[in-house]
């Protein structure tokens, strides 16, 4: 009793037992077809490919015996993986599931005749991915921090009092006051998120409204109060349809073929889904 406990928790029994099992999922599937051969074609295209990649290996073109190991490998990869798919296999794997579906949405615009996706669809299919194409507004800004921490009361005072030398015309006002800062850049060009991240939303909505070249101040950030002169501000916008016209025409043909395809099948799904899934 002993030795077949010990027999049953060795690996190799379990590697074994596996093995079999697959073995004779194998056989049922073979009965059940009938006991008919299937085809396994290996064109000469494929020799090609297979010479072809073995000479970008190697750096030369293989012998007569590399080559029929070539072919051999071929057949048994697709033998292989014919039995995978009768046992299920492929479906079960997600990693498999994830690279047949992406290698299919690679050939989908293929699949697909572009020419006949007008700019009418690609506009709509742009807008209704929105926030992937939206570029973000963008400003170049100077700023003169004040530090409430370090100034206490006085923050305001001092800050209109640098204003006013600033705007009367003192260079040296505009260059040397305020407090340093390890995060609030003294000029800065960036996005209007990444300037939120650093002073807060507030902040930037302020800078897209105020006067270009202009020094203008107090404003409330949340770090604390500031002079800000804007000298350049980008909008939010959508690209150009010329820019981006390929790549939409690639997305469209994937959809257009999904929505092709998706019609043969019927899609089940437990009650408790909700019904837009199976649309």
């Amino acid at each position: 009793m002993n030795d077949v406990r010990h027999l049953l928790k060795d690996p190799l029994t379990h590697f074994l037992l596996i093995g079999a099992l697959l073995f004779l999922a194998a056989g049922v599937m073979r009965d059940i077809s009938g006991g008919q051969k299937s085809v396994v074609s290996i064109s000469r295209t494929d020799i090609d490919e297979m010479i072809t990649a073995f000479r970008k290996a190697h750096n030369r073109t293989p012998d007569s015996s590399e080559r029929s190991e070539l072919i051999n490998q071929r057949i048994r990869e697709e033998i292989f993986m014919r039995e995978a798919i009768n046992m299920g296999l492929i479906s079960k794997d997600p990693v498999i599931r994830s690279h047949l579906a992406d290698k299919v949405t690679f050939l989908a615009d293929g699949l697909v005749d572009t020419r006949l996706i007008s700019d009418d669809e690609l506009r709509d299919y742009m807008l209704a991915h929105k926030d992937e194409y939206l570029s973000p507004a963008s400003l170049s800004f100077e700023q003169i921090y004040f530090d409430p921490a370090n100034r206490g009361a006085n923050t305001e005072k001092d800050l209109l009092a640098t204003l006013e030398a600033i705007r009367q015309g003192s260079v040296k006002a505009a260059k040397v006051s305020g407090d340093p800062s390890d995060i609030a850049a003294r000029k800065s060009y960036a996005t209007a998120p990444s300037i939120a991240r650093v002073y807060g939303m507030a902040f930037v909505q302020i800078l897209m409204n105020l006067e270009l070249n202009e020094w203008t101040g107090p404003v409330e950030s949340a770090l604390g109060l500031h002079i800000v002169k804007v000298s350049q501000r980008k909008e939010a916008g959508m690209p150009l349809l010329d820019s981006v016209r390929d790549h939409l025409k690639q997305l469209v043909a994937v959809e257009r073929y999904y929505k092709s395809v998706r019609e043969q099948y019927e899609i089940v799904l437990p009650p408790s889904v909700h019904t837009e899934n199976r649309k």
